[in-house]
């Protein structure tokens, strides 16, 4: 059975000659757009065919060592870059049909192809970095990456395709305005208030989830009260909870289900532990576990005397002996040693991550109407991060 011509001059194209220069041009599409897209627009429909191939190839040969080495990953890789882009190819299209009035579509999708696989080469090798060392540099130049190929289909592609200058600037004006009519419209389509991802960084994602599970009281125990009654003989213990400016006190019931919680959530914690994926996490964890259980031992001995505060006594007006006595114990720094580590290891990811993300600050400019749209409606919800001490 003979191939048709068009596929035979699609594969004859894919020579040692043309990948090298194939190759040779990657520098060129990024510091001479225009030029590129004419080089590309100049050659026959099956070189060009020819071109995309060879760099999706390249991409996939890229996946293959630096992420998974199953043909189904290549392929999701792949299908990822096709729906980035196809927005793009749409809002392109809208915009060279109201300035140049002409134009191909293959061209415009084929060269918004070559810059999203051209672009997720490195954004590939720089994630696959971030999730083996867990350094946020690699997260960052990922992003940074990232920024760079969106700035290149809204920004370069309008100015490679129109003819002067002036209709340059109206089709990127276009752009960023089709670009917010449709994240409005996707948000209004796409709505889902109980997924599980909270940030597109795996160890900030994998981290808000450790503390799903943890129980406790609100607020942060700060005091412990031993309440000594002598006409009856009984001494009630409890402990004080300092919830912003209300101080709650639990009592001997609530003090056995406090300690109940906490040694459950040391379990929680010990038993997630091996199934985390990032030793950032795993470390974090610990510690949050430690303090659980250097906390619950508070209880198990006798205040310190030298952390007393403040006595209350109740005198009987009759004869004059003490019938109540309450002494407040604030509860040492020590015990909540584990509990800052590990709050200082979540501020430092924290910091991390707004550090890597900074060059996502670049989408934040260009959807700043819709992030205006969205401050006063419900479209776009938000979730913090809550620890329980």
């Amino acid at each position: 059975m003979d191939i048709p011509k068009f596929l035979k001059d699609i594969i004859d194209n894919i020579s040692i000659a043309n990948v090298f220069e194939w190759l040779a041009e990657i520098p060129l599409f990024l510091a001479r757009p225009k030029y590129f897209y004419r080089l590309f627009i100049a050659k026959g429909l099956p070189h060009q065919a020819s071109k995309v191939i060879f760099y999706t190839l390249l991409l996939l040969l890229v996946h293959f060592g630096f992420s998974s080495p199953s043909y189904e990953a290549g392929y999701k890789a792949i299908y990822v870059i096709l729906m980035l882009i196809m927005p793009f190819c749409i809002i392109n299209s809208l915009t060279l049909k109201l300035t140049n009035k002409y134009f191909v579509f293959w061209h415009i999708f084929s060269y918004c192809y070559i810059i999203g696989t051209l672009y997720f080469i490195p954004i590939l090798i720089f994630s696959n970095l971030f999730l083996k060392t867990e350094n946020y540099t690699f997260y960052f130049i990922s992003n940074l990456t990232n920024a760079i190929l969106f700035f290149s289909i809204l920004f370069l592609l309008p100015i490679a395709l129109t003819k002067n200058f002036k209709k340059a600037i109206l089709a990127i004006l276009l752009n960023i305005c089709f670009v917010n009519v449709f994240l409005v419209s996707l948000g209004l389509i796409i709505k889902d208030n109980y997924s599980n991802v909270v940030d597109f960084d795996p160890i900030m994602n994998e981290l808000f989830h450790i503390t799903d599970d943890i129980k406790s009281y609100p607020g942060k125990p700060k005091y412990y009260r031993i309440e000594v009654d002598y006409d009856s003989n009984k001494t009630i213990r409890s402990i004080c909870f300092e919830d912003n400016d209300t101080v709650k006190i639990y009592g001997p019931e609530h003090l056995k289900v406090l300690r109940e919680l906490y040694r459950t959530n040391v379990k929680i914690l010990d038993s997630l532990r091996p199934k985390l994926i990032f030793n950032r996490n795993k470390k974090i964890s610990k510690k949050f576990s430690d303090h659980y259980k250097l906390f619950n031992t508070y209880f198990d001995y006798e205040p310190n005397p030298e952390t007393i505060f403040r006595t209350e006594e109740s005198i009987s007006k009759k004869d004059k002996t003490l019938k109540k006595k309450v002494i407040f114990y604030e509860i040492e720094d020590v015990y909540f040693k584990n509990y800052y580590d590990f709050r200082k290891d979540i501020d430092d990811i924290v910091a991390m991550n707004d550090y890597a993300t900074t060059p996502t600050y670049f989408f934040g400019i260009i959807t700043y109407p819709i992030n205006l749209i969205l401050e006063y409606s419900d479209i776009k919800t938000t979730e913090e991060m809550t620890i329980q001490f």
